[in-house]
């Protein structure tokens, strides 16, 4: 496995120092700070590599689609047909 070093587009686990970043769909990449990498799926099941303990929540916290999960993230335009975002909430 290639070994990453940089923090680009990932979280640093705030106990570990680990560096969690998106591998693909439903795949997060965890580089230790001593630089062991390991590849793990959406919910923290391992699948290879040299780590082999992480934060499930963290694989989970990546893994997601942000644009179909949270408006303030999402770079779509707002869906007004929803009952939240109508423009009269009585109608």
């Amino acid at each position: 496995m290639r070994r990453q070093n940089e923090l680009q587009g990932g979280i640093r686990h705030g106990f570990s120092g680990a560096v969690y970043t998106s591998d693909g769909p439903g795949r997060v990449r965890v580089t230790r700070p001593d630089g062991a990498v390991g590849l793990f799926d959406g919910i923290g099941r391992w699948i290879e590599g040299e780590v082999y303990d992480v934060d499930p929540e963290m694989c989970v916290w990546m893994s997601i689609n942000r644009a179909t999960v949270s408006h303030r993230l999402s770079s779509q335009e707002p869906t007004y047909g929803s009952t939240h975002l109508r423009e009269n909430p009585r109608e």
